[in-house]
């Protein structure tokens, strides 16, 4: 008994319109709903980590070096590495970068600080990845890291 068969398939041509209208609004309530999102989406910036981590630490660490300018550079190399620097204000033009008058520490996505004083022997000279300082081992920065945690890696 095919007419059976269809019977069960639905109640009336009525129930299948309202269904239809029914399901019509939802993907419409959905559009309209993107569009939202999209145009807010629009209007908000990009987090950017340099702004949103490497100077909020840079401004906590700096009152530790009351002597120094502050200066960030970076993001630089294959790491995308950024170095937070004091740089004594006293420092001679032509020295101002040099271990006697600048002190830092370099910050790598994925809260990590590389240790500039260590090789982990995985370049040699040469290579792009020596040259973007990957060669340098990098330290986990634990969450509960607070400003004394940072100033023990400061070089």
């Amino acid at each position: 008994m095919p007419g059976k068969q269809h019977a069960k398939a639905f109640t009336t041509v009525g129930a299948l319109s309202a269904a239809y209208v029914a399901a019509d609004a939802r993907r419409d309530k959905l559009l309209a709903q993107i569009a939202r999102l999209k145009a807010r989406l629009e209007r908000t910036s990009q987090p950017y980590w340099v702004d949103m981590i490497i100077k909020k630490i840079a401004e906590t660490v700096a009152p530790h070096f009351p002597n120094c300018n502050l200066r960030v550079i970076g993001p630089f190399g294959i790491g995308q590495a950024c170095s937070v620097l004091f740089v004594r204000k006293d420092a001679p033009a032509g020295h101002r970068f040099s271990a006697a008058y600048c002190k830092g520490i370099t910050l790598v996505p994925g809260d990590l600080v590389r240790d500039e004083t260590g090789d982990n022997g995985k370049y040699p000279e040469g290579p792009v990845g020596r040259l973007s300082g990957l060669h340098h081992p990098e330290v986990p920065v634990p969450p509960e890291a607070d400003v004394d945690w940072l100033l023990q890696h400061v070089r």
